[in-house]
């Protein structure tokens, strides 16, 4: 979530800047982008806990998440991450 928070955060700056340099920037870009941002970043992390369950088992700190314990199949993670993706992309 801290990473997926700091790259909507950087794209806001960034679009800020555009607008200090050139113009301003529509606020429908502004949040269509960042919301594709935010879910592309956070299929990416649903990925990485995919790929991280078996370490996680291992971890205390991490042990308890949802997919290490089996709640949520790595299927439906899988699935739930292209989803993300795919309309993350749309935007």
């Amino acid at each position: 979530m801290q990473t997926t928070c700091s790259v909507v955060n950087d794209s806001y700056f960034n679009r800020r800047y555009v607008h200090a340099t050139t113009g301003a920037v529509p606020l429908s870009i502004l949040i269509f982008g960042n919301l594709g941002i935010a879910l592309v970043a956070g299929s990416a992390a649903a990925l990485n806990h995919v790929a991280d369950q078996h370490i996680d088992k291992l971890m205390k700190r991490t042990q308890y998440r949802p997919i290490a314990q089996g709640k949520i199949s790595t299927r439906n993670s899988l699935i739930f991450s292209g989803v993300m993706c795919f309309v993350g992309m749309e935007f």
